[in-house]
């Protein structure tokens, strides 16, 4: 199952909307994401100050999916 990536403006409104004090259950359901997703990308912000996915380790893919 391919996991659903967050845009980063989606990201950032869901940071100004925690900052509205806005709880992740809440912002979940109004974004339709699980909350668990929603309190993992405040508390990456709180650490990091950025919303953007860190770069990914391992080699990169030498084929694409469609060669595949």
């Amino acid at each position: 199952m391919a996991r659903r990536r967050l845009s980063e403006a989606i990201r950032w409104q869901i940071i100004g909307m925690h900052a509205t004090l806005a709880s992740f259950k809440a912002i979940g359901r109004q974004l339709g994401y699980h909350y668990t997703v929603i309190s993992r990308l405040v508390r990456k912000h709180r650490q990091t100050g950025a919303v953007k996915d860190r770069p990914q380790s391992g080699r990169p893919r030498v084929t694409s999916e469609r060669e595949d």
